[in-house]
């Protein structure tokens, strides 16, 4: 996150209040939270069967960006 420079809140807020969230097509635990910021999407990917959520990666998605 630090090197992408996405702080905490933008995570917190992804994940507590998303725009859309999406199963991953590979494991059934990991979900994909996404949430728009402007003109970006940051979508974050997180295990949600352990508590406290583990986050596995946080990226902003430009793929989403270009579809919009």
């Amino acid at each position: 996150m630090k090197q992408r420079g996405i702080g905490i809140k933008l995570i917190v807020q992804t994940m507590g209040r998303p725009d859309r969230t999406e199963l991953d097509r590979d494991d059934p635990q990991i979900r994909h939270a996404i949430r728009r910021f402007g003109r970006v999407f940051l979508r974050v990917v997180y295990n949600h069967v352990v508590k406290p959520p583990r986050i596995v990666t946080a990226f902003f998605d430009r793929r989403l960006r270009r579809n919009r």
